[in-house]
């Protein structure tokens, strides 16, 4: 995905009433879990700069984890998108999510960056639904 979205010309971003067929905030209308899933599907984030590293991408993919309310933990990540031993995957509950890192200066090159990158990617289809959002909100109002 990684390279994919370096290359990739910029794409419009569908609208949330679009892939979810309502406006969300409309009256008594709420996106469930699949939902949200469904639209967002997969992130990712890159910060280009002379000082991009390694511990930029660990600090984001942390703070992400907590955001998330995940117990997630980090293991050597294998892909060669990034540099070897600054690199990383995410995993919950034994099972990735996404990874982060410093980009190789393989890919750099080949996309005419001059400066160094620090990038994640995560897939959100990957991760399990939070406790009590299964289903969708009762349309019982006030």
């Amino acid at each position: 995905m990684l390279a994919l979205a370096v290359s990739a010309p910029a794409a419009e971003v569908p609208s949330p009433e679009s892939v979810l067929g309502f406006r969300p905030g409309e009256d008594r209308k709420l996106a469930d879990w699949s939902q949200i899933v469904d639209y967002f599907q997969k992130l990712a984030a890159a910060s280009i700069h002379p000082a991009a590293d390694f511990t930029e991408a660990y600090a984001l993919a942390d703070a992400l984890s907590r955001e998330l309310g995940l117990s997630s933990a980090t293991v050597e990540s294998k892909d060669p998108a990034f540099l070897d031993g600054r690199r990383g995957d995410m995993v919950v509950d034994g099972k990735g999510f996404g990874s982060f890192g410093e980009v190789h200066p393989m890919v750099l090159s080949a996309f005419e960056l001059e400066h160094p990158v620090a990038a994640l990617e995560l897939d959100l289809r990957a991760l399990p639904a939070p406790r009590g959002t299964r289903g969708t909100p009762s349309p019982a109002g006030p």
